[in-house]
């Protein structure tokens, strides 16, 4: 991660105990600053504050083994600005605060803080599809208006699995909008006709199947064209492979089955198909040479594009207590935003005004607000929807 911290310390000055500081000299509070421009070799003041979460983080533990916290605790304030995040924040038991003297992150003085775990990419490099083979694959009336850009020559390679939740899929947001892999139909679902062959997971075999509406147009390829659905009940979906398509029986064969048993008139919908790519806002990764085709939905000139590439915690908290963030952005990341094990949660671990944004767990909750998750779970924010 490329965040920033800076350190001030306010009021009298920090003394360890053991080096001249009384137990009733406690000082009120800590501060230190983090800044997009620090460094780590900076004092952590605001006028010299640290470039990373970690050097903060590490300042507070250096503080700590001196002697007890100061009685109001401790705040690192990040300046505003967007910090790369390119590995996880990691704090431990070594990282707790106390009931009264929380650790703090914030954002401050109201400044826009964003930790992103994706790259932007420069709209200028978006250029006008001009290979005959691939405009022949786009729909007529959108060939025109889809733009390339190569990822593999801005040495981005991982393009995650679909229909993976382990290895997680990069998503493109233009404007901090997340968009949409090209998909039939582009709004709702179709419907399981038939189901022909029931599928046997046990010996790897998918489903065989019909499915109701006309329009979908015809594929040069199935290769990585996938289908999300309600295949067993209305409230669990799962990603299909599409191993292959017969569009004049509507007869599709699957990979691989679903964690409930597929049943007729279930919903569904096809996706990850440039023959579908016919509406603005959606998009399309060829994985195979690492072309990325997007339907702008708005000019691009004038937008902000991002991929998601991070794909672990950007935050992970083992046994941490009383430490509490605030103000902060978390988004355009692969892996989860905050994930919490242990630690004590009498008035701790609590996430205020944190927006989940953009993550692939889809949680769409922009703020929550005095929050405390149970620290059983993985996910910090499973008690805060």
């Amino acid at each position: 991660m490329k965040a920033v911290i800076a350190c001030m310390v306010l009021g009298a000055s920090w003394l360890p105990a053991g080096k001249g500081a009384a137990a009733d000299e406690r000082q009120a509070s800590v501060e230190w600053f983090v800044a997009v421009d620090g460094s780590d070799a900076g004092d952590g003041s605001i006028q010299h504050p640290f470039a990373t979460l970690e050097r903060a983080r590490d300042a507070i533990r250096e503080m700590k083994s001196g002697g007890a916290l100061p009685a109001g605790g401790v705040t690192v304030q990040l300046r505003g600005g967007e910090y790369r995040i390119d590995r996880t924040f990691q704090l431990d038991g070594r990282d707790s605060g106390e009931a009264d003297a929380p650790i703090v992150y914030k954002a401050y003085n109201g400044e826009k803080v964003t930790l992103s775990g994706g790259d932007a990419l420069d709209a200028s490099l978006f250029e006008p599809v001009t290979d005959p083979a691939v405009r022949a694959r786009i729909p007529q009336e959108a060939a025109d208006k889809v733009r390339q850009v190569d990822l593999k020559a801005l040495g981005i390679s991982d393009y995650g699995t679909l229909g993976n939740y382990l290895a997680v899929a990069p998503e493109l947001f233009v404007d901090g909008n997340v968009m949409t892999l090209a998909r039939w139909p582009n709004e709702g679902f179709t419907t399981v006709n038939q189901v022909v062959y029931a599928g046997n997971s046990s010996q790897g075999t998918g489903y065989t199947f019909t499915y109701d509406d006309g329009g979908l147009r015809p594929w040069s390829s199935a290769n990585d064209t996938w289908a999300l659905g309600y295949w067993g009940n209305d409230w669990f979906t799962n990603d299909l492979q599409i191993k292959s398509i017969d569009q004049a029986t509507k007869t599709i064969e699957t990979y691989n089955t679903s964690s409930y048993a597929m049943k007729a008139g279930q919903r569904f919908y096809f996706y990850n198909i440039l023959e579908e790519l016919d509406a603005p806002g959606e998009w399309y990764l060829d994985r195979a040479d690492g072309m990325l085709y997007l339907y702008p939905p708005a000019p691009l000139a004038s937008s902000r594009v991002q991929l998601s590439l991070f794909d672990q915690n950007m935050i992970a908290m083992n046994g941490a207590s009383n430490i509490v963030f605030s103000g902060l952005a978390l988004e355009v990341s692969r892996g989860n935003a905050i994930d919490m094990t242990g630690g004590t949660i009498t008035g701790s671990n609590t996430a205020r005004s944190v927006k989940w944004a953009a993550m692939p767990s889809k949680l769409t909750a922009e703020a929550i607000t005095a929050c405390t998750p149970p620290a059983s779970t993985a996910w910090a924010t499973a008690a805060c929807r």
